[in-house]
């Protein structure tokens, strides 16, 4: 009986140390409760002036607030009551001195819930405003500069209205409109009813939808699959639209200045036998914009210079060649049973990705890494049923004065999903192809532990970019932890 105890005691500390493999910065004991409706999450915020981030972790009754120095140590920390139930969506937060404010947006989209701490003075608010605004639709909310943003287009217009809120409320707002660079571009459609195409009659959209993608982290195929994205970027927001499998619409303002500005790229033209069967994405980056246009037959990635206004560099391949720009293998992952979720297996055809492609939605995603540039090219496609889709990504704190960070997780979303993809690398500037084996960066870490240990570390999940790497947060037995996870050099 003795040697039973002693083995179980052996096996019980390997799988600890197992599971603590990764560093472990930041654990904080606290009891998240859960009810009928789950809302355990997690936010963060960085302060740039003081070098703090705060940590937001929220369930059905509380937010529990950690101010973390630049080493990740707990310098002040605060509670205060969730909002009504009825506001179950953060869309964000800002600073204004030492009071930290989250907005909460309520399910109807008619009513905003605004919570304001000031640690320091050991205070807070919470109050409620109406948010009616009949005749426009929401588009999306983001944090620049501490500031918080929230952008809405007006029905049946090119008008984005910009608004600022603060700790207040609606403090301003701007209105950019793209109808002048629409039409010269030849759209017949303004914006609003341009964000509610697609490029399947099957996929029907009711109201104006865009995408807004963090693009100074790794993204996964189900995110830039998207045919309208977002970016902020410094203080520019660009917008982009992909509907159309000819051409990439790119529009574009300064939150100093809102005067809009538009541009159109035409992806290069490619073998297809069908000439209907094309499909086509984009991702925006840097003032460069990476296409990928795919048929049956062939594809082409390239990437083109919107200050210049010139095409840098193409890499194709047709149907029965292999991928010479590509550093890891052809991977598929997922497919259209709870089962086959998380799976894995390699694809040995050029062919194959190139069918699959095109019978699905494409995309391509761009993650910097010192000199180089990590490019994930595939699609994926919702399979029926209602099973949890495993391994999205999601968004976090970037490099820059952009900030989004809200709970997301690597392992719970409400769709299957059969992603095929592929990565490779490019030196940066000149988008010339770089041959070795492509190392995991810290995303591809960090998924493989959320993989690893499934729900036992799939509550609260977030990821953001702290310092020179990469925060995992999750809830799991009563703590909250954070482990750091860092890139790896691209290739070897």
């Amino acid at each position: 009986m003795t040697m039973i105890r002693t083995l179980f005691f052996i096996l019980l500390t390997f799988l600890s140390t197992n599971l603590f493999a990764q560093e472990l910065l930041w654990q904080k004991p606290i009891k998240l409760s859960s009810g009928v409706n789950d809302k355990r999450e997690a936010y963060a915020l960085e302060n740039k002036e003081k070098g703090e981030l705060l940590v937001f972790l929220m369930d059905n009754q509380s937010i529990y607030l950690s101010v973390l120095d630049e080493e990740v140590n707990t310098v002040n920390e605060f509670i205060i009551d969730r909002p009504l139930k009825k506001y179950t969506t953060l869309l964000g937060g800002c600073i204004e001195g030492n009071d930290y404010t989250l907005f909460f947006l309520e399910d109807r989209k008619t009513s905003l819930c605004i919570v304001t701490i000031n640690a320091e003075a050991n205070t807070s608010k919470i109050s409620e405003m109406p948010y009616q605004m009949p005749k426009e639709t929401f588009l999306e909310a983001f944090t620049y500069n501490n500031e918080m943003f929230l952008l809405n287009i007006e029905h049946k217009s090119s008008r984005v209205k910009v608004y600022n809120l603060t700790k207040k409320g609606f403090q301003s707002f701007d209105v950019v409109d793209f109808e002048d660079q629409l039409k010269t571009m030849g759209q017949e459609k303004d914006l609003s009813r341009l964000l509610e195409s697609n490029k399947s009659l099957l996929r029907l959209t009711l109201s104006p939808k865009i995408k807004k993608v963090d693009n100074h982290m790794p993204n996964s195929i189900e995110v830039v699959g998207a045919e309208h994205k977002l970016y902020v970027e410094d203080s520019k927001v660009w917008i982009t639209l992909d509907h159309e499998e000819a051409k990439t619409i790119i529009l574009s303002f300064d939150l100093n200045e809102y005067v809009p500005r538009g541009t159109q790229v035409f992806h290069r033209g490619i073998t297809a036998m069908n000439p209907l069967a094309l499909e086509s994405n984009s991702f925006y980056q840097q003032g460069k914009l990476y296409q990928v246009v795919v048929s049956s037959d062939e594809m082409c990635l390239s990437v083109t210079d919107l200050v210049k206004g010139v095409r840098l560099k193409e890499h194709r391949v047709k149907k029965d060649d292999e991928i010479s720009f590509k550093n890891s293998p052809l991977v598929q992952e997922g497919g259209s049973t709870i089962f086959s979720q998380g799976s894995k297996r390699e694809l040995t055809k050029t062919r194959k990705i190139l069918r699959k492609m095109v019978d699905s939605k494409p995309g391509v995603s761009v993650y910097p890494m010192d000199n180089y540039l990590e490019v994930t090219i595939g699609s994926y496609k919702e399979m029926k049923g209602n099973a949890p889709m495993m391994g999205g990504f999601g968004p976090g704190i970037p490099a820059g004065n952009f900030f989004y960070s809200a709970s997301f997780s690597f392992s719970v979303n409400y769709t299957m999903t059969k992603a095929t993809y592929f990565k490779s690398i490019f030196e940066k500037e000149s988008f010339e192809h770089i041959n070795g084996n492509i190392q995991m960066n810290a995303f591809d870490k960090a998924k493989e532990f959320t993989d690893k240990y499934g729900d036992q570390v799939s509550k609260a999940q977030t990821i953001f970019r702290w310092n020179d790497y990469y925060l995992l947060g999750y809830y799991m037995n009563g703590t909250y932890d954070f482990r750091k996870f860092t890139d790896s050099p691209q290739v070897n």
